[in-house]
Formats: C-alpha cells, structure tokens, sequence
C-alpha cells in the first residue's frame, strides 16, 4: 500500500475549454504547454471547428519527444521569465503569496 497523487480529468477539462472557447471567440491563438498526446484529438478538432485560430501544442521543457504533435519545446529559461514574483500586492492592500511548493527550484 502506497499514497500517492493521481491527476484525474485535468485532460477532459483543458480539451472541453479549448473548444468551448474557440467556439466563443475567446481568443485568436492559444498555446497549450503539454506533452500528453490525450490532448491531440481536442486541439485538431477545435482547429477543424474554428478555422480561423492558431492554436498548437507546445511542450514542457525535455518532453518533446514525448508528443510529434508539439510545435517546439519551451526552455526551462523562458519559463524562469514568464513567471509572476513571489508576491503580489493587490490594489485593496492585501497580497497573494506563491505557496512554497509552487515555487520553482534553485539553479
């Protein structure tokens, strides 16, 4: 017996968003950051629906060999880059702090 985490729909949802907002008009381009291939089939088909938006997968950094459908692999930098500071203030004076295990390790 062993305790561990099990991610249960997270690939159901995202897919189930993507076309639901491609349908509405919700964005012009949209990158989805995976290399699970379960999401392939919902990229394709909210490509086939809305003819008009960009929309390509992308993955995480060291996995695209894990997806031939992703367009390039994000580098661990551009992620170091893209992310929000540790804390934020928000504008009412209270401040929404990154819980310690989301933060990304050292160098």
């Amino acid at each position: 017996e062993y305790n561990t985490h099990e991610e249960k729909e997270t690939d159901v949802n995202i897919g189930a968003h993507l076309l639901a907002d491609a349908l509405q008009n919700r964005f012009d381009r949209a990158l989805i950051i995976s290399a699970d291939t379960d999401l392939n089939q919902a990229v394709e088909l909210a490509r086939k629906e809305t003819k008009k938006k960009l929309i390509d997968i992308v993955a995480p950094p060291k996995r695209k060999g894990r997806n031939s459908a992703a367009l390039f692999e994000v580098s661990v930098d551009r992620i170091r880059k893209s992310l929000l500071p540790a804390t934020v203030k928000l504008k009412a004076g209270a401040e929404v702090i990154v819980p310690k295990e989301y933060l990304p390790p050292n160098k």
